[in-house]
């Protein structure tokens, strides 16, 4: 994706945006044949010209095919797409108001659109921890082991086998040979190395709740130790909320462009329902109908959508709760059996059915 004002990263505001991909050459062909285009057979492979990057050894008769899109004086999207040798497609209206893309980077850079990604941050670290553990690594094998110094006018030639002599020409043995106690590395080395993991890992979120090392003891821990986990990535999270609702934005062009006229469930009618009511029926939620979804594009909308993660579920902290609406005779026996998960009450509708019958099925607990 290029875009062509590649200090902004606001998509809707460029003047025009260039997507490039690799096609296959039979469908680039058959595409510009069907547009219409005389020279679609000019199309040819361009592995020879194409960047050495892995993404173009792909080991296939393909070529770059470049797609421009741009907006005119009416704020209304044309597209054109082509090869280096023909074009694929003239230039089209592409029957929206906005630019069919979305753009997040996991963390963004000011006046660039490209962003950094989650790892840049990470690279000073890894240096970090990796130089510690060389160091260290390298003074284990140099200076761990104990050496031994000896007087050679004394002892000619000293041995480490074991059970061997060794001769000592007179004097005091005790003077002769001793051992240089090794040299202490300091233990802080080892706790940077531990401290310098342990702060990057809470830093990115990679805590022991993230990564499932943690025991919450009921339901309120399992909730705000999740909460907890996910504070170091909330603002990566609302970006990528963001992008979801400008894709719903999109999705309402596209609708208004392309859907036309279809048949859809509308609420019923007042007269619907006057009349259901005089024939002593219920009146249904929704009848059939029919929506011109051109009519969009005329609707005044202040689109606002409320993005996020859905709720925590878990059977256990489920269980725990029915449990204690249970037991406090919030809700009766059958409520409770028809809420708790398969497979941890033996022939759960049976016993619906046997309280139903008994006539306690809408007491509850508390009362029987």
């Amino acid at each position: 994706v290029h875009f062509g004002n590649p200090s902004d990263r606001n998509v809707q505001s460029q003047p025009y945006i260039i997507l490039e991909r690799r096609q296959l050459i039979d469908r680039a062909r058959a595409e510009a044949r069907e547009n219409g285009i005389e020279n679609w057979e000019d199309i040819s492979p361009d592995e020879d010209r194409a960047s050495p990057g892995a993404e173009h050894r792909d080991g296939g008769d393909k070529v770059t095919e470049l797609m421009y899109m741009w907006r005119d004086d009416e704020d209304s999207i044309w597209g054109y797409k082509c090869t280096r040798d023909s074009e694929i497609r003239r230039p089209w209206n592409m029957g929206v108001e906005l630019y069919p893309i979305v753009w997040l980077n996991w963390d963004y850079v000011s006046g660039s659109y490209h962003g950094q990604a989650m790892i840049t941050g990470l690279i000073p670290n890894q240096i970090f921890i990796n130089k510690l553990w060389a160091m260290s690594m390298l003074s284990l094998m140099t200076t761990a082991y104990p050496k031994i110094i000896y007087d050679s006018t004394r002892i000619e030639r000293w041995t480490n086998q074991i059970g061997q002599a060794i001769g000592v020409a007179g004097g005091d043995m005790g003077t002769a040979a001793r051992a240089i106690t090794p040299a202490q590395m300091s233990p802080q080395a080892a706790q940077f190395i531990e401290l310098a993991i342990e702060q990057t890992n809470r830093n990115l979120g990679a805590t022991d709740v993230s990564l499932g090392d943690a025991r919450p003891d009921n339901t309120s821990a399992i909730v705000a130790l999740q909460r907890a986990a996910a504070t170091p990535s909330e603002l990566t999270r609302q970006n990528l909320y963001k992008c979801v609702e400008d894709l719903s934005r999109i999705y309402a062009q596209f609708m208004a462009g392309f859907y036309g006229r279809r048949g859809v469930r509308v609420p019923t009618p007042e007269s619907v329902r006057k009349a259901a009511a005089f024939a002593g029926e219920e009146p249904p939620e929704s009848v059939p109908g029919e929506f011109d979804f051109a009519e969009l594009r005329d609707m005044p909308m202040d689109l606002k959508l409320e993005v996020g993660a859905s709720s925590y579920y878990s059977e256990i902290a489920a269980i725990q709760t029915l449990d204690n609406l249970l037991s406090q005779g919030k809700i009766t026996a059958a409520q409770y059996l028809r809420r708790i998960p398969d497979g941890y009450v033996p022939d759960r509708r049976g016993l619906i059915r046997e309280l139903e019958e008994a006539g306690t099925a809408g007491v509850p607990n508390a009362a029987l």
